[in-house]
């Protein structure tokens, strides 16, 4: 993952990134698993194109439990504020599924 973020040409958004990573979690033997666990690495980095391409994933949520999610955005806003929106819908699609 860190190779496509590296190598992606200049000017690529960050949702079309995250677009390929979360149609490459179908294709993997793994389920996904690998890249479920960079994109975690990466909502927890300081580096923000990593946090960016991390949250445009859209096909499974990142944490287990909405408290993770939580912790987890409230680090990326306080640090991000421009990223709420992201991070609030994220959190808002969690209660839409889970409450």
């Amino acid at each position: 993952m860190s190779y496509l973020l590296n190598r992606s040409a200049p000017g690529l958004p960050a949702s079309e990134l995250s677009e390929i990573l979360d149609r490459l979690i179908w294709y993997m033997d793994d389920n996904g698993g690998e890249i479920e666990d960079v994109r975690n690495k990466w909502l927890a980095s300081d580096d923000k194109r990593k946090v960016e391409v991390a949250l445009g994933m859209s096909d499974t949520f990142p944490f287990d439990t909405r408290d993770k999610l939580k912790a987890c955005f409230d680090r990326i806003i306080n640090e991000w504020p421009d990223l709420d929106a992201d991070c609030q819908k994220i959190l808002e699609t969690w209660d839409k599924q889970f409450k």
